[in-house]
């Protein structure tokens, strides 16, 4: 039974996707800011950046790779790169057809996309050889429930990629803390809570500083206050990282 939150959340995003206009609550992105699966294809900065850092971190081999609540599929495009089977699953019908047009539009190798809750994934245990999560586990009801499951589907050794905003960031614990579908965030996402969560499931846990705006701000003012607020938090308040790498291989039983 999908619980009011899960409701909540699949509601505004479906929404989102229809009326596409920025929501009057603070803090909360457009779909245009965020959301649009092209984003990161159409931003050669941005993606050449994510590229850098999956080639880093994730495995020369190739397989079945799991995008975990995959959103509009913006990280789809980059995701085909390491993969030979690419699935992407979502709560949101909305935001899944989203991610169809860009399937559609870019050569992609074999992918499917599921509508699903990440604590019941409809795929084979032992099936997947990677699974990334980006900006997405704190928008899970049930962490623990969602580790348990992606630990099922894992292989012995996959790789597991999740990337998080960091709440001791000011900033982002502002951006995550008025609107309502962000505050999963508030509870969970600091490096000692994080490696906390994920050690039952995931071992050799290595945690990264990533400081990079992931969205697409309209107007010469918006994308210099994007870019300023990038370079400092990387260059001056190094402390205060806007988003966690986490990356490491999920614990298996030979």
């Amino acid at each position: 039974m999908t619980s009011n939150l899960k409701n909540y959340q699949r509601n505004h995003y479906d929404r989102l996707t229809e009326i596409r206009e920025k929501s009057s609550i603070p803090f909360s992105c457009s779909f245009e800011e965020r959301y649009n699966p092209f984003l990161l294809v159409n931003n050669k900065k941005m993606y050449q950046f994510f590229y850098d850092i999956f080639t880093k971190k994730l495995p020369d081999r190739k397989g079945v790779v799991l995008d975990c609540c995959s959103g509009s599929g913006i990280y789809l495009p980059l995701l085909a790169s390491f993969s030979e089977v690419l699935v992407g699953l979502d709560l949101s019908y909305g935001l899944l057809n989203e991610s169809k047009k860009i399937i559609d539009t870019i050569k992609f190798p074999k992918t499917i996309t599921i509508q699903s809750e990440a604590e019941t994934i409809p795929l084979k245990s032992n099936s997947c050889d990677l699974i990334v999560m980006i900006d997405s586990f704190h928008h899970v009801e049930n962490p623990e429930a969602v580790l348990e499951e992606l630990s099922r589907v894992a292989k012995k050794d996959a790789s597991f990629l999740l990337i998080e905003p960091n709440v001791n960031n000011p900033l982002v614990f502002l951006s995550h803390f008025i609107p309502k579908e962000e505050r999963g965030a508030i509870k969970r996402n600091t490096k000692t809570k994080l490696v906390n969560m994920l050690k039952p499931y995931v071992n050799n846990i290595q945690i990264s500083p990533i400081n990079y705006v992931a969205a697409n701000k309209s107007g010469l003012i918006a994308n210099f206050i994007a870019e300023l607020t990038t370079m400092l938090f990387a260059n001056v308040f190094k402390f205060w990282p806007i988003r966690l790498l986490v990356f490491g291989q999920f614990t298996k039983e030979s």
